[in-house]
C-alpha cells in the first residue's frame, strides 16, 4: 500500500508518517510536494492512497485508523 502525504498539509504529517511505518508493516509512506488536493488539504489531514484514492479525516489519529482499516480490507 502506497500512502502519499502533502508537504503543505497541517502540522504533524512527519510524525504521522513515522507512526504509520511503525504500526502498519509493509506500508510505503512518503511526504511529497503538492498533491493537487488543495481544498481538502486546507480543511483537514488527508492521504493519497495508491496514487488515486483520497482518504481524509478530522485528525491525524482518525486518518491512521482509516488507513489501517483499508489495509485490513486489502
Amino acid at each position: 500500500m502506497k500512502v502519499r502525504l502533502c508537504n503543505k498539509s497541517p502540522k504533524g504529517k512527519n510524525r504521522f508518517a513515522r507512526e504509520l511505518k511503525e504500526k502498519i508493516p509493509g506500508i510505503d509512506v512518503k511526504v511529497r510536494g503538492c498533491l493537487k488536493q488543495c481544498g481538502t488539504c486546507r480543511e483537514r489531514p488527508f492521504a493519497l492512497l495508491d496514487g488515486h484514492r483520497v482518504i481524509s479525516a478530522e485528525t491525524w489519529e482518525e486518518l491512521g485508523q482509516r488507513l489501517a482499516a483499508y489495509q485490513d480490507e486489502a
